[in-house]
């Protein structure tokens, strides 16, 4: 009674703030294609199962093709008698035995055989449908004998390589969204699991009903354990800012606001801070602090401006110089 207020004191560092965002989104093939035949005749043949992996180029359904073949080789019989016809006249025209006329008539008679013998190819190849890229087919509802047209849907196949995730983040931070940013990302369905990924997309317009920016990220699946129309919770974290860090018990309130007793010379003087972000252990403050200052953080109930203090430990005992927080 009477002496210097024991307190327990720290030193102030530095830290920077954690800046982050956090957002629910859904996971999306890279890439998605709905397949439709691009003739219409008898399935013949089915290349796939649902659930099977196909590369880029598979044969996945295969239509009657009977008359287009019939037609190709009609037009290359043509293009060889065209051909023929050329050649021989070419040797006709050189000795004057016909008219010049007569020699582009048959040029031209072979221009046509061979654009007609393009499209009986074409007419030909696409009786058949193919794996667009490598991927995971769907389901399907069509078997062979079935009668299809052009607007007959075979099945769906997906790029599962990696999964785009699209989310969206505050308007406060849409200025500092960037393309490559850095995400991580977890899923209910990977307790546990996390996914690295990189921003690859970022809307052109704050959205006015919801005051949010659509940002899409792509995360790696090269075990395929992710699918399409997951949710998953994004993290992106910012570029934080330096700032005097404090033991949370340190900073005190009244009704002018927050404060941190600083010890400058062995008394006690109150200095106003406000805080930029609070853990359980310590605080980032903003105010009159510097690294290095030592604040009080136990036995602030004894303080006031201009009192004498004694630094003690936890247990009360006295201490000949200050201990770091």
């Amino acid at each position: 009674p009477g002496g210097p207020a024991p307190v327990v004191t720290a030193l102030v560092g530095e830290a920077v703030t954690n800046d982050r965002v956090r957002a629910i989104g859904t996971g999306e093939a890279l890439r998605t294609v709905t397949l439709f035949p691009r003739a219409s005749g008898m399935v013949t043949e089915i290349g796939f199962a649902a659930g099977q992996r196909v590369e880029a180029g598979a044969v996945l359904l295969r239509l009657d093709d009977e008359a287009e073949t019939i037609a190709l080789e009609r037009a290359e019989v043509t293009l060889a008698d065209a051909s023929r016809k050329v050649e021989r006249y070419d040797r006709l025209a050189s000795g004057s035995a016909i008219s010049a006329v007569e020699r582009d008539n048959a040029r031209s008679e072979l221009a046509a055989a061979k654009l007609a013998e393009r499209q009986a190819r074409l007419d030909l190849d696409h009786r058949v449908t193919r794996a667009p890229f490598a991927g995971i087919m769907g389901l399907s509802a069509i078997e062979v004998g079935d009668l299809v047209s052009s607007t007959s849907q075979i099945a769906t196949i997906d790029d599962r390589s990696r999964l785009k995730i699209e989310f969206r983040v505050p308007e406060a931070y849409a200025g500092a969204v960037r393309l490559d940013q850095p995400v991580t990302a977890t899923t209910p369905s990977r307790p546990g699991a996390t996914f690295e990924g990189l921003v690859t997309a970022v809307g052109s317009r704050v959205e006015a009903d919801s005051r949010t920016l659509v940002v899409q990220a792509s995360v790696e699946n090269p075990e395929d354990a992710l699918r399409p129309g997951m949710s998953f919770l994004v993290e992106l974290r910012f570029p934080g800012e330096q700032y005097a860090s404090v033991p949370s018990l340190a900073v005190q309130w009244d009704k002018e606001g927050s404060y941190v007793w600083r010890i400058a010379e062995g008394k006690a003087e109150r200095v106003a801070v406000s805080i930029v972000e609070r853990s359980a252990d310590t605080a980032l403050v903003a105010g009159g602090l510097a690294p290095g200052d030592v604040v009080v953080q136990e036995g602030v109930q004894r303080l006031r401006a201009g009192a004498s203090v004694a630094e003690v430990d936890t247990d009360g005992v006295a201490v000949a110089g200050r201990r770091p927080g």
